[in-house]
């Protein structure tokens, strides 16, 4: 879609291939889903923050101040945040690998077995929920973003893609070989267990810290991300300029979201491993795949 309409996001392409009316209407569908993407961003961080730091911390508390900066990054243009996470990212990204790699000292392959007993076409069936999040949602967002990037760096992005992919299969396989199959698979925040429990030569503790940073930036720089793709979509479907009068409201909105959403943790776990995939094709592969179609009959028509 991005290379038969170089230059535009999903809200104009919409309107461009399907009218005002019909285009419009897709265009708030997937600006609505924009927002539940950003209150179900939130309210992981909620529940994280919450569960793991500050207990006693209301969590609407956590929802409003990361939202508050979501703001303000999102005012500050897309620009401004790739930036920030170009200098950001590679310094988390190294020091919590370093400190992650201290685990292989724990590793065993005991803690695999029993072995070869993976019915695969199940497993995969019980895992779409892993393909919807954090993989096509990314691919969600970036139909907003690519008008900002030439054609020539498409392919570092899904590099990009592939890279994270890799090293997430890596972290889960020491995961594994650290604490088992079983464990590693009923704790609600394995990664945070693993670092709080691991103890570097004897007196560096308390390393839980470290993938707590990494936790909360990484999901921060999503949801920035996520809510500057909400004001540009709502702005460039209404025409509207001042960005603020967009953007501050938002915070409000995905904050209740976030809270009415579902009920609990395992609520919404529940509804991700069900429901997730099923609802994020209509918007990563459905959607465009009929857009795709109508530009081509377009163009047949013209040519014909």
């Amino acid at each position: 879609m991005s290379h038969l309409h170089n230059g535009l996001n999903m809200v104009e392409i919409n309107t461009l291939v399907l009218g005002k009316t019909i285009g419009g209407f897709l265009s708030l569908v997937y600006i609505f889903y924009f927002i539940q993407l950003s209150s179900w961003i939130t309210r992981s961080v909620g529940d994280f923050m919450h569960l793991t730091l500050m207990p006693k911390t209301p969590i609407t508390m956590f929802h409003i101040m990361f939202l508050s900066l979501a703001c303000y990054a999102s005012l500050k243009e897309i620009t401004a945040i790739v930036r920030v996470n170009e200098f950001i990212a590679p310094l988390i990204f190294i020091m919590f690998w370093v400190t992650y790699l201290a685990l292989v000292s724990e590793w065993s392959w005991e803690r695999f077995m029993p072995s070869f007993r993976l019915d695969l076409f199940n497993t995969m069936k019980e895992t779409t929920d892993i393909l919807a999040i954090p993989f096509m949602d990314t691919a969600i967002c970036l139909t907003m973003i690519f008008p900002f990037m030439s054609t020539s760096k498409m392919k570092p992005v899904f590099s990009g893609i592939l890279f994270t992919a890799t090293f997430i299969s890596l972290m889960i396989f020491i995961m594994i070989g650290v604490i088992g199959i079983t464990r590693a698979s009923h704790l609600t925040y394995p990664l945070f267990t693993v670092f709080q429990e691991l103890r570097i030569y004897a007196f560096i503790e308390h390393v839980e810290a470290i993938v707590s940073i990494a936790v909360l930036y990484t999901v921060f720089f999503k949801l920035c991300v996520v809510y500057y793709n909400i004001v540009l979509g709502i702005c460039t479907l209404f025409n509207i300029r001042n960005k603020t009068m967009i953007s501050i409201p938002l915070i409000w909105v995905i904050s209740g979201f976030a809270l009415s959403n579902h009920t609990s943790l395992i609520d919404f776990r529940e509804w991700d491993k069900k429901y997730m995939f099923i609802y994020t094709m209509l918007y990563a592969v459905i959607i465009p795949i009929l857009l795709l179609i109508v530009t081509k009959l377009k163009r047949l028509k013209k040519a014909g």
